[in-house]
């Protein structure tokens, strides 16, 4: 089995857990569908094209952010003592905005491997193509939370009896249960709404965060040893 493997490094960034509003929090690493998407951009996919994806890597820590907040209800008239802004329609009725500080979690000093291998052979290396020279930047978690691509390479897989992780790696929950480790529900698959062009999530994979130096038996790795888990 070949994989394209994608080492590369972010500075700051926020992979955004959709339940959190009033802090954004942050994913310890970039969920499947985060990295599914990226591909899709790299290689201009205007449809859902189904692979597998594994995703591992270190951060140095994390620090919290600053940033202007602002928050209306649909309809809502403009009250001087709850609102601070207000919005006017062309019949100069004025809705009520409020303006506030919120908070976003950030990890620095971001180190990833990613293995991707499309369902479909034949992709292998348009992908790896398309990744290698992207028609725009890519990011990885907010828009502007840029990727720095160390290397792209494809490789070759084989399976081992035992292997020690070497970074935090996502796996499915059903195969590492008995490891330590948090469990996260992890959007992989989406189709995209034609009318307006939305990604809409299909039911989440429960994954655990295992940690580095844990030993895992029987499993997949590359030809640099790294251990690859495909979801």
């Amino acid at each position: 089995m070949q994989v394209i493997k994608l080492v590369c490094k972010q500075t700051l960034v926020n992979y955004r857990k959709p339940t959190s509003f009033k802090i954004k929090e942050s994913y310890p690493l970039p969920p499947y569908s985060t990295v599914i998407g990226m591909v899709h951009k790299a290689c201009n996919f205007t449809e859902y094209h189904p692979m597998k994806v594994s995703i591992q890597g270190t951060r140095q820590g994390q620090v919290s952010d600053l940033y202007t907040k602002y928050t209306f209800s649909v309809g809502k008239k403009y009250e001087s003592d709850r609102h601070n802004l207000w919005a006017e329609d062309k019949n100069k009725n004025r809705y009520g905005i409020t303006r506030g500080i919120g908070y976003t979690e950030l990890l620095t000093e971001i180190d990833l491997i990613i293995h991707i291998c499309p369902e479909d052979e034949t992709e292998l290396n348009s992908i790896y193509e398309g990744l290698k020279k992207p028609s725009t930047f890519l990011s990885l978690g907010r828009h502007e939370d840029l990727l720095d691509i160390v290397k792209i390479e494809i490789h070759n897989c084989i399976e081992v009896e035992e292997i020690q992780t070497r970074h935090d790696i996502y796996i499915p929950l059903e195969t590492v249960e008995e490891y330590k480790g948090t469990i996260y529900p992890l959007t992989k698959e989406f189709y995209i709404v034609e009318k307006t062009g939305m990604r809409r999530f299909k039911k989440p994979i429960l994954s655990k965060l295992v940690p580095i130096k844990e030993k895992l038996e029987y499993q997949i790795v590359d030809e640099e040893n790294d251990l690859v888990v495909l979801v």
